[in-house]
């Protein structure tokens, strides 16, 4: 997908974090769908971005997930908890947004990692 907004972050297309990856679904239960322990499978990073944009009729809003998208990790599988907010007024175009960017721990740290003991 092409965006002004993904050019104005400075990140190549290619490299930019896929919008369709990035969920409302809480961590625990995309983790538990994928039959994964979120403490020992993934590194867990909060993203957050704000934007304000002068108001006029002609201004083009920035879509806050795109900017979300350029602040999560190339090596993130998926952004969850994904929450955004908006609030204008004759002026400014306030928004931001929250998401919680899933990494996954290479393999090699998951096996050095003790197991929690379940007896």
């Amino acid at each position: 997908m092409s965006s002004p907004y993904r050019k104005e972050a400075g990140v190549k297309q290619e490299e930019q974090f896929p919008l369709e990856k990035i969920t409302s679904m809480g961590a625990v239960d995309y983790c538990a769908s994928r039959k994964k322990d979120l403490r020992l499978d993934y590194e867990v990073r909060v993203i957050q971005v704000r934007s304000g944009t002068p108001f006029k009729s002609d201004t083009k809003i920035p879509d806050i997930r795109e900017l979300l998208a350029s602040n999560v990790p190339g090596t993130a599988e998926m952004v969850t908890d994904y929450q955004a907010q908006i609030a204008m007024n004759n002026f400014l175009v306030l928004q931001y947004a929250t998401g919680i960017a899933l990494i996954p721990k290479p393999k090699e740290e998951i096996s050095e990692q003790e197991l929690p003991d379940t007896g």
